[in-house]
C-alpha cells in the first residue's frame, strides 16, 4: 500500500514539474524583454511579438496545469496583462513613428 501510495505521489509531483510548475513559474518567472518601439526594427517587433507571446501562453499552460492558490493565479493574470501591455505601448509608439511622413525643407 504504502508503495502504490508512493508511485502515485511520484506521478503527481512529476506532472506538475513537466508543466513547469516550480516557484519562480507560479511567481510568472521573467517578463520577456522591453523593445523600444522608437528606435526598434520591424524585425524586432516581430520577435518581440513572439517573445511576449509565447511568455503568455507558458503562463497559461502553468495556470491550467499547476495547483496554484488565489494570489498566484492573479499574480500570472496581471504578468499576462503587464507583458501585453508593454509591448502594445511600444507597438503603438513603433506604428506611429513609421506612419509619420517625413517632410524635407524645401
Amino acid at each position: 500500500m504504502k508503495d502504490l501510495l508512493l508511485v502515485i505521489s511520484v506521478l503527481l509531483c512529476s506532472g506538475q514539474s513537466q508543466a513547469g510548475c516550480s516557484t519562480w513559474d507560479k511567481l510568472g518567472g521573467t517578463l520577456p524583454p522591453r523593445v523600444d518601439g522608437q528606435r526598434a526594427s520591424y524585425q524586432q517587433m516581430m520577435q518581440a511579438q513572439q517573445r511576449t507571446q509565447a511568455y503568455i501562453r507558458e503562463l497559461e499552460s502553468v495556470i491550467a496545469h499547476c495547483r496554484l492558490d488565489e494570489i498566484q493565479h492573479n499574480t500570472l493574470i496581471d504578468s499576462m496583462e503587464m507583458a501585453a501591455t508593454r509591448y502594445n505601448r511600444q507597438l503603438g509608439i513603433y506604428r506611429q513613428r513609421d506612419s509619420v511622413a517625413v517632410v524635407e525643407p524645401k
